[in-house]
């Protein structure tokens, strides 16, 4: 049972995961899931890249998604490989966290 700060953590995480479901139109079951498909992946590193800069430790976002730290850390690696001269990438990802920011106030108002 998890309680106070990493319960906190937790409920985050997973209103990020929901905001990158919704933005990316995909199932949050697929989402979470292990699923290497990259219609999913995808979102799951964005999410894991917005967890590492945001600050949350890789240990606790490993748990959240029931993966290994070491895999926390691919994932954002990824992303920000993937960030550096592409602009569309980059585009896309601001997009993204401007949906996040406007999601994270109110759901029910969040556009795309």
């Amino acid at each position: 049972m998890m309680i106070g700060k990493n319960k906190k953590i937790h409920l985050k995480l997973k209103v990020l995961a929901t905001a990158a479901a919704r933005y990316y139109n995909v199932p949050i079951s697929r989402l979470l899931g292990k699923s290497k498909c990259a219609v999913y992946a995808r979102p799951r590193h964005i999410c894991m890249w917005v967890s590492k800069n945001a600050g949350y430790d890789s240990i606790d976002v490993a748990k959240f998604w029931c993966l290994h730290k070491s895999t926390i850390y691919a994932g954002s690696q990824q992303v920000q490989l993937r960030l550096v001269g592409n602009a569309k990438v980059q585009a896309d990802l601001r997009r993204f966290l401007v949906y996040l920011t406007a999601y994270m106030k109110d759901p029910s108002s969040a556009k795309k």
